[in-house]
Parts: structure tokens; sequence; C-alpha cells
């Protein structure tokens, strides 16, 4: 068996591809969210003509449908448009927070128009129809997350944040460049996809909304709540392999376990001990994929006393025991 800090790196390579088990992906760890542009049209202007480079620098990110994350970024990166260019967006089913850093823009939806400036915030929702478009003389840049926003759970955690009405949020340059700082990080987290890649986005992003919420002044307790959530996911991703309870985790941030519990259910819609087993499964399924290790060892690892408590938790979740998950996973490469 490998020394504690060798099962460390192990399990942060684990997480970088963490899936839900019993999840149609679970096999396929290497794929991607198609493009929303099919379904929309970006259409130049005549000051783009000439140009060669693509309206936007676009990362996507590995699709886990994973409800053990806060939130699920789809792809993040930045925009330089031309006076005149324009994208129709219609039926799209995700999430977008955009920051316009230089330069200025039209957003419509609907029958309502919202100039755009820097240090605007601007947001699409889901399946609704925008037009938004660069105006300016010089160059339209902005910064662009998508999330992930097909399943209930997505939409209760957005509706939580206070943002599901808003359109446009005007920042204080102070504000502007702390929004534009986490923008930044969950840029770099899916560009660069390090061992942590889909958790550090998955924070940001948590952070993001959480900070635009705090500065609209509505649900004043989003940014302390991101914090608590934060810390838990940090604390159990660093003692995955001991024997970890609620009760513990609450502690970690001086609540009671079912406070603890309600914060989960609020912002996740999932209980913490739900989450918890979700996660330790599915650290344990990529580590069966990719480690020639005993059922017992892979045990160990995320914090199980015996192979026997092991494999019970790992086929209520699977639906089929380590074994023969490894197996399976094995004869599919």
């Amino acid at each position: 068996m490998s020394d504690g800090s060798s099962a460390n790196r192990l399990r942060a390579m684990a997480v970088a591809s963490l899936l839900d088990a019993h999840d149609q992906y679970v096999l396929h760890p290497d794929m991607y969210v198609p493009d929303t542009r099919v379904h929309g049209s970006f259409i130049p202007g005549p000051a783009s003509v000439g140009h060669v480079t693509a309206p936007d620098e676009i990362h996507h990110a590995t699709l886990t449908t994973d409800r053990s994350l806060p939130f699920e970024v789809q792809m993040a990166g930045r925009s330089e448009w031309h006076r005149g260019d324009r994208y129709v967006r219609r039926n799209v089913p995700s999430f977008s927070i955009e920051l316009v850093t230089h330069g200025s823009g039209e957003l419509v939806v609907g029958r309502k128009r919202y100039d755009l400036r820097p240090d605007d915030v601007f947001i699409l929702h889901p399946n609704e129809r925008h037009v938004y478009r660069a105006c300016s003389r010089e160059p339209f840049r902005k910064l662009f997350i998508v999330y992930m926003a097909v399943d209930d759970w997505h939409r209760r955690a957005l509706e939580f944040t206070g943002l599901q009405d808003v359109s446009r949020i005007r920042l204080a340059p102070a504000d502007a460049r702390t929004v534009q700082a986490v923008m930044e990080r969950i840029i770099d987290a899916v560009r660069d996809a390090p061992p942590d890649g889909p958790l550090a986005a998955s924070l940001s992003a948590y952070e993001l909304t959480a900070t635009l919420a705090r500065i609209r002044g509505r649900h004043e307790d989003a940014r302390r709540l991101a914090s608590r959530i934060e810390t838990v996911v940090r604390y159990t991703l660093d003692h995955l392999g001991e024997r970890l309870t609620i009760a513990r985790l609450a502690r970690v941030v001086n609540i009671s376990p079912d406070h603890l519990n309600r914060l989960f259910i609020r912002s996740l819609g999932i209980r913490a001990h739900e989450w918890l087993l979700k996660l330790r499964i599915r650290v344990a399924s990529e580590m069966l994929c990719k480690m020639p290790w005993k059922v017992h060892e892979v045990a160990d690892s995320v914090g199980y006393d015996n192979a026997f408590a092991f494999t019970r938790a790992f086929k209520r979740v699977a639906g089929i025991t380590p074994r023969a998950y490894r197996r399976l996973a094995w004869k599919m490469r």
C-alpha cells in the first residue's frame, strides 16, 4: 500500500474526472459539452470583415452531471467583438454570466433593452430569447462563464442566489475587479484542466453567484453559505481517507449537524450525508478504473473500515459491486 502522501496524490487524480457512479457517462470521463452556439447564431458585423480570429475564446469543461458540486461549469472564456457583431440566442438550456471589460454593447431580452458598458454584468437565462451586440467603435470585450442549467437542482441552486430574474447588474469598480478575479480563476481552471479543475471551477462559480447576490443586496447570507460549503468540501477532500461523520464536518464550520444538512439541502438539494456518500463512491470508482489496488485498499482510501461496508455502499450507489464495476471499466478500455 502506498504511503499517505501518495494516497493523497492518487485521490487528487481521481477527483479530476469525478463521475456519478450510476450515470451513463461513468465510463466516459473525457466527454465534452457541445458548443451552445448550435442553439443560436453569431452574426458578424461589417467591422469584422477581414478579421481572422474567432469572436470567442472558448474553453470546454468535462461533463460530469454531478450533484455533489455546487455548480457545474460547462464552458468559460473571453470574447472580443467588433461594432455590429451580434449573437441571437434561443432555446439554450444553460445559464451564462458575462462581464463587460471594454467597449459598449446592447442586450435585448424580450421587449427590454439594456445598454452595456465596462463593469456591467449581464445574465443570460435558460431558454429565453436574447440578442446582444457590440456597439462601440473600440472592441467590445467580455468574460463569460456558462453553467449547466438543465436539471431541477441546478435551477433551485440558481434561484437561491436571487439571480433568476436579473438581466443586468451595474457594478462599482471595486466590485467589478472582485467579480473579474473570480471569473479569471474559473477560466484558468477550465482551460488548464489541473487535477482539481472541475472542483475549483465549481467552487469559484458558486462564489461568483454568491458575490453577485451579495452585491445586489439580496440573500445577505449567500456569501457566508458559499464560504461554509467550500470549507466543508475542501476539508472532506483533504481528509477523505479518514472516518468522517456529518458531526465532524459540522464542527469544521462551527454549526450543528442539522444546520449543515439544511445548508446542503437549501443550496444543493441533497443532504450532507448523501453528498458525502456519493463523493466517496465517485472517487473510489476512479481509483478502481485507474489504480491496481485491491478493493480493501480502495475502501480504506475513501474512509471505509472494511471491504464489506465499502462494497455495500458502492452497490447502493452504482448498482453493482466494486469488482464488477472494475471488470466492466477495464473491458471498456
